[in-house]
C-alpha cells in the first residue's frame, strides 16, 4: 500500500514540474485587440505580451518592444510593454478614410505576432453594441473555457438578424477577460456574425458593469448614433441606460432590471425594434449623452 502511495505522489510530482517547465519555457504571445476610431478623432491601438499558461492564462511581459504597423497606410510605431504586458499607440486614426484596416503587431524579440483590426466610422454610424454570453452565444463557462470554439452554438436566429442589419457597425462588448479574447474572435467569425469590433474586459478589472460603462461613454462621445445595446444581465442595462442607449434583452422581464429595459422575446424581433427607435429618436438625429 506505501508503494502504491509513493508511486502516486511521484507521478503527481512528475507531472507538477512537466506543467511547470512547459510553463516557464513557452515561448511570448501577442494578442492585438480591435479599435474602433471615429472620423476625424483620436484613437488608440492596443497589444498584450504575455507568456502563454494554461487555459489561456499566463504570465504578462513587461518592458518588451511591440511594433505596431498598418501596411496599407505605411504608419507604424514601437511601443514598450507596460502594466499587464499591454502597449498602446495614440494617433489621429479618424483621418484615415472610412473602412477597415488591418494592423500587424510584432514581438522584435522573437516571433511572436497578431493581426487586429482598425475599424474607421463617420461618427454618425447607425451602432448596435451586442452582448455575447447569454445574448448571442448559448454557451456555458466550463464549455467557453474547455470546448473549441466552433461546438459552442450561438442563440437562435442571433447570426441571421445581425447579419441582416446592412447598414449598422455592429460592436461586440462582452466581460469575457482578454485571456479568451482569440477563442472569442475565433467563435464569432466561425459562426459566421458580421465583422465588428471586439472589446474584452482587461484581466485585472474585476466589475462587469465599470468595464462595460467605461467604454459605452467613451463610445457615447464619439459616436452620435448608438441605436441600442442588447445584453442579458441587470448590469448590461444598466450600463446602457447610464449612457443614454436604450437597453433591449432577448427574454422574460425580470424584477431586477431597470424599468426602462425593453423585453424581447426573440432576435426576429429586434430590426422592427430598432426601426422603431431610429424613427421615434427623429430620423437617426438622436445624440447619446453619458
Amino acid at each position: 500500500m506505501v508503494w502504491l502511495l509513493t508511486a502516486a505522489v511521484g507521478i503527481l510530482v512528475l507531472a507538477c514540474l512537466g506543467f511547470s517547465a512547459a510553463y516557464w519555457f513557452s515561448p511570448p504571445q501577442v494578442v492585438a485587440f480591435d479599435s474602433l476610431a471615429p472620423s476625424g478623432g483620436m484613437s488608440e491601438l492596443r497589444a498584450k505580451l504575455e507568456r502563454a499558461g494554461w487555459f489561456g492564462f499566463g504570465e504578462d511581459l513587461v518592458g518588451e518592444r511591440l511594433r505596431f504597423e498598418i501596411k496599407v497606410i505605411g504608419w507604424h510605431c514601437v511601443v514598450r510593454t507596460g502594466r499587464e504586458g499591454i502597449a498602446r499607440w495614440s494617433a489621429p486614426f479618424g483621418d484615415l478614410p472610412e473602412g477597415e484596416y488591418t494592423v500587424a503587431v510584432r514581438h522584435l524579440e522573437s516571433d511572436a505576432h497578431d493581426t487586429a483590426t482598425l475599424f474607421v466610422r463617420s461618427r454618425t454610424t447607425p451602432i448596435l453594441i451586442v452582448d455575447i454570453d447569454g445574448t448571442i452565444s448559448a454557451g456555458t463557462a466550463w464549455q467557453i473555457l474547455l470546448l473549441p470554439p466552433e461546438r459552442i452554438p450561438p442563440v437562435s436566429d442571433a447570426v441571421t438578424v445581425l447579419r441582416s442589419l446592412n447598414d449598422y457597425l455592429v460592436v461586440y462588448l462582452t466581460a469575457r477577460k482578454d485571456n479568451l479574447y482569440h477563442r472569442t474572435k475565433q467563435w464569432l467569425e466561425g459562426q459566421g456574425f458580421p465583422r465588428g469590433p471586439l472589446f474584452c474586459r482587461p484581466e485585472q478589472e474585476e466589475s462587469q458593469f465599470r468595464f462595460k460603462l467605461r467604454v459605452l461613454r467613451r463610445l457615447a462621445i464619439q459616436f452620435q448614433r448608438i441605436v441600442a445595446g442588447v445584453g442579458d444581465r441587470p448590469h448590461d442595462a444598466r450600463a446602457y441606460l447610464a449612457c443614454g442607449i436604450p437597453a433591449l434583452v432577448i427574454g422574460r422581464p425580470a424584477p431586477d432590471f431597470p424599468p426602462e429595459t425593453e423585453f424581447l422575446a426573440s432576435w426576429r424581433q429586434v430590426p422592427g425594434l430598432l426601426q422603431h427607435l431610429r424613427s421615434r429618436n427623429g430620423a437617426d438625429k438622436r445624440t447619446n449623452a453619458p
